[in-house]
Formats: structure tokens, C-alpha cells, sequence
């Protein structure tokens, strides 16, 4: 089948920007949202390689559900400035790495997802993933839509089973919860004083709201809360309607309109050159450095077996070869990195390791504090993926060396 991926480019950005420390530019914009933001695309387009890309924003006019309801989202904070500010630069990016960036005055980027997810479905030949850090799409899984829940320490990718497996009822009853248990981040009421894991057990029980009101027990709810169920009435269909993600927000466009038609490496190196990325620039190949297919280790006839897998470093004299699993690169130090003060990988452990021999170690410069420095994203720093990444070079013709 061929693959959609289609981003929901607030949620995204929004969770980069409190995920990662501040970062700014040398004349202050700031980019720690939009450098989180094109690192976890990028992931995703790696790992699923998709033939059909969206990437949904909302925009500041009042959608349908605002004039359903004055209190929807009432309660939401203004984005703060300097969010704000890296927002142009989150949407150019994503239409230079390929994403067509979709927007539809009066509905929320939550129902474009759900459009184009929806006209995927209809071909019933095209896997749909929607990439998010927002629980309520859940409602849009399909047997051929999935759900990426991007969380801190690693994604859930939520299918129909996995979905009926950690909550009990289908994606589409997932509506039905929302409608009893309110959302304080929307402002939507739902039931007052009914919570999530009643809401579960309730609509595990009548199936939905219209089984659960037509139920004479109220799905055997004990006598407060069937009180507060009759009560809430009125709230909880109405809820309903603001929780539902429409499938049919008129975006103007068709799946051939969102072909992959590949990345704009001129207009983002432009971009990574503005943001100062220059780490992003190298991973997205935009240097002008080629990989090696083979590179001559002076001495050696043979490559060694280490080096043929992924992130191994050999150490040869005053050289260190580097392998990518694809290639291999040479990155040249200089001798006085031997002479004097330690060059190392983090400095704390090493203290921790020598603490007993009575050696403190003199550190010149740490390695794992500038992998930090230079991809703060990143979840961990482990020195192999740091020298592949800020130590190769390309080798001159007929030398292999950089």
C-alpha cells in the first residue's frame, strides 16, 4: 500500500517548543520549537518513506465550534511570543521538506487531519499515519489510519487493536468518553463531576451516549452519578459535537494535490542558514559533503571488522575512522589533543570512574556537553553517533583524507 503521512503541525511545534531548552539565533529569534519540529519530521520521514505528505495548522479566525459554544477554549492562554515567532519559519520548512501545508478558515487543524485521513480511506489503498501529540485524533483511527502519539521517551503508534487493547472500546466510542469527561485544555464541560475512568465504564457498558440515555440504569451508575448524568444531559450532546473531529472540512484539495514530490534543498538550506542549523544542515545532507564508499586506511589492506558496522571508530596514529554502516570517513586530530588536557566524553562519569585511583582528570573540552550544545533535542548523546555526526569530512580524491 502506499503511505500518507500527515502531521498536526501545532501540536507538533507547540510540544517542541516546551520539550526543548531555549535556543536562539546570534540575533535573538528564537528556534528551540522549529529545530524540535523539523527534528521529529524528519524522523518520520525516514522511517516511513510516504508517497503522500500533509502537515495541518490552525489559524487564528473563530472556527464552527466557537460559535456552537462562546466557552470553547475560553480558558487557553495566548500562544506566547516566542512561539509565535518561530511559526512562518515551522510552515516553510515543512513545505521544503516535501509536506504540503494544509489550512482551512473556520475548522481547526485537528479536522483537516480528519479530512485527509478520511479521503485516504475512501481509496482503501493508502495506509494512512497521523503524527501528533494530541490524544484526540485517537477518534480518526481506521483499519488503514494510525495514530503516531509522539511522547518524550518513544512514540505509540495506535492502530484499532492497540487502541481497543489500552482503552477497552473502539476509536470512534473514544468521542462518546470525551462527551461525559469534558476537556479542560478545550474548555468543553462534558459531564461535571464525571471523569475518565467512569466515562470508560459507562460506554463500555452502553456502547454510547444514546445507549447510555436510553438505558433506564445509566449503565448501572450509582445513584450520584446517574444524578449528575441526568443533570449533565444537555452538556454532554453538546460536548459531543465539539469533540467530534469532522472528516469533511472543505480544504480545496485532493491526495494528488499532497504528492511527496521530494524536498526544496536550496530553500532549506536557506532556511537552516537563517536558523543556524548548521547540525541540522549536515544531517539532511545539505553541505555539499558526499558519503564514502571506501576510503584507504594507511597501513591497513583490509577494512577492519569493526569498522564495517554502524557508528565503529577505530583509532589509526593521529586518526580516527569513523562508519556510518554505509561508509567510511576519516577525521583527523590534532596531536595536541594528546599532550596536555583531557579530551572526553562526558566528564562527570570519567570523575566518577577515576574517583577511586585518586586521578582527577584535567578536561579540556567535553565532547558530550558540545553534542548537547549543538542537538539539544537529541535523548542521548553516545560518543559513536557524535563523532559520525561532528567529526566526518569528505576525503579528497585519491587520499581519503579530509
Amino acid at each position: 500500500m502506499k503511505k500518507l503521512l500527515i502531521v498536526d503541525g501545532n501540536s507538533i511545534l507547540n510540544r517542541a517548543f516546551y520539550g526543548i531548552r531555549p535556543l536562539t539565533t546570534k540575533d535573538g529569534l528564537p528556534t528551540n520549537a522549529v529545530y524540535g519540529f523539523i527534528t521529529i519530521l524528519k524522523k518520520h520521514l525516514d522511517a516511513l518513506s510516504p508517497d503522500y505528505l500533509a502537515c495541518a495548522f490552525d489559524l487564528k479566525a473563530p472556527t464552527f465550534r466557537h460559535k456552537m459554544y462562546d466557552g470553547y477554549k475560553a480558558t487557553r492562554k495566548p500562544m506566547p511570543e516566542d512561539l509565535a515567532a518561530q511559526l512562518p519559519y515551522a510552515k516553510k520548512t515543512a513545505s521544503a521538506m516535501g509536506f504540503t501545508v494544509v489550512e482551512c478558515e473556520g475548522w481547526e487543524a485537528d479536522d483537516v487531519l480528519g479530512t485527509v485521513a478520511g479521503m485516504a480511506d475512501k481509496t482503501g489503498e493508502i495506509q494512512s499515519y497521523i503524527l501528533t501529540g494530541d490524544r484526540d485524533s485517537l477518534q480518526l483511527i481506521t483499519d488503514t489510519t494510525s495514530v503516531i502519539l509522539v511522547k518524550t521517551k518513544e512514540d505509540i503508534i495506535y492502530t484499532p487493536e492497540k487502541f481497543k487493547e489500552e482503552y477497552g472500546i473502539t476509536p470512534e466510542q473514544f468521542i462518546d468518553v470525551k462527551a461525559l469527561m469534558g476537556d479542560s485544555s478545550d474548555n468543553i464541560p462534558g459531564v461535571p463531576g464525571i471523569g475518565e475512568k467512569t466515562a470508560l465504564k459507562l460506554i463500555i457498558a452502553d456502547g454510547g451516549l444514546d445507549g447510555l440515555y436510553a438505558d433506564e440504569t445509566l449503565g448501572g451508575a450509582g445513584k450520584s452519578a446517574a444524578e449528575k448524568l441526568r443533570t449533565g444531559k444537555d452538556s454532554a450532546y453538546m460536548s459531543y459535537d465539539l469533540a467530534k473531529i469532522s472528516r469533511e472540512a472543505p480544504i480545496g484539495m485532493s491526495l494528488e494535490d499532497i504528492k511527496n514530490d521530494g524536498s526544496d534543498n536550496e530553500v532549506l538550506s536557506e532556511l537552516f542558514t537563517r536558523l543556524e542549523f548548521s547540525a541540522l544542515a549536515k544531517r539532511f545532507n545539505l553541505t555539499g559533503e558526499g558519503k564514502v564508499t571506501a576510503v584507504q586506511i594507511p597501513g591497513v589492506t583490509t577494512v577492519p571488522e569493526k569498522l564495517k558496522k554502524p557508528y565503529a571508530v577505530e583509532l589509526c596514529g593521529e586518526n580516527l575512522y569513523i562508519s556510518d554502516g554505509e561508509g567510511i570517513y576519516k577525521a583527523e586530530i590534532s596531536p595536541k589533543f594528546f599532550d596536555e588536557e583531557v579530551i572526553c566524553h562526558d566528564y562527570k562519569k570519567l570523575c566518577k570512574e577515576l574517583k577511586n585511583k585518586n586521578i582527577e582528570p584535567r578536561c579540556a573540552f567535553d565532547t558530550m556537553t558540545a553534542s548537547y550544545l549543538l542537538s539539544p533535542g537529541e535523548s542521548a548523546y553516545p560518543i559513536d553517533k557524535s563523532v559520525v555526526r561532528y567529526l566526518s569530512e569528505q576525503p579528497s580524491q585519491g587520499e581519503g583524507s579530509g
